[in-house]
């Protein structure tokens, strides 16, 4: 039973649910590609020992991976904050 299916228009209802906020902020897009690049172009960041350049640089061009962005971005963030250094 929809108790709501009278104030909450259709289009709503009916949508694609995802478990993450979309978030559709051109600055936010640009953030996160300028900080990736950053770290890529760091050989000392945490996290370059789990990075490949090509297929990352390759990354940077796909407009719908921003969620790879970020979770690349939080582990990175993750490994400088406690000090982790990998060697592979």
């Amino acid at each position: 039973m929809n108790v709501s299916r009278d104030i909450i228009p259709q289009s709503v209802v009916q949508r694609v649910k995802s478990p993450y906020p979309a978030i559709q902020d051109a600055a936010y897009d640009k953030m996160l590609r300028t900080r990736f690049t950053a770290v890529l172009d760091d050989p000392s960041a945490a996290v370059a020992p789990l990075l490949s350049v090509d297929r990352s640089r390759a990354l940077l061009g796909a407009t719908n991976n921003l969620k790879g962005l970020g979770r690349i971005l939080t582990l990175q963030d993750l490994l400088a904050d406690y000090k982790v250094r990998l060697t592979i």
